[in-house]
């Protein structure tokens, strides 16, 4: 797996493995992602490899986009119709 900081690696295990106080764990890494600096492709690389159920992944990912000022969905960049 990719490295992540060891700080937000903790906090997205506790969420992605269901534990108790996974939920909190999730906004503390949501808060911690979008303060300090670190490379987005291993991150989510991180999040996507991790052994968890597929929804507990994606919400990771949404809150973490979200934390980070990134489009909640990957995609295209929308662009407006031209007239």
């Amino acid at each position: 797996m990719n490295s992540i900081p060891a700080e937000l690696d903790e906090l997205l295990s506790l969420y992605l493995d269901e534990e108790e106080e996974g939920e909190a764990a999730l906004r503390r890494a949501g808060e911690w992602a979008g303060k300090h600096p670190l490379d987005i492709a291993d991150l989510f690389d991180w999040v996507q490899r991790y052994p968890a159920s597929k929804e507990r992944r994606q919400r990771a990912q949404v809150v973490l986009r979200a934390a980070l000022g990134m489009r909640l969905v990957p995609g295209p960049v929308c662009r407006p119709t031209p007239p």
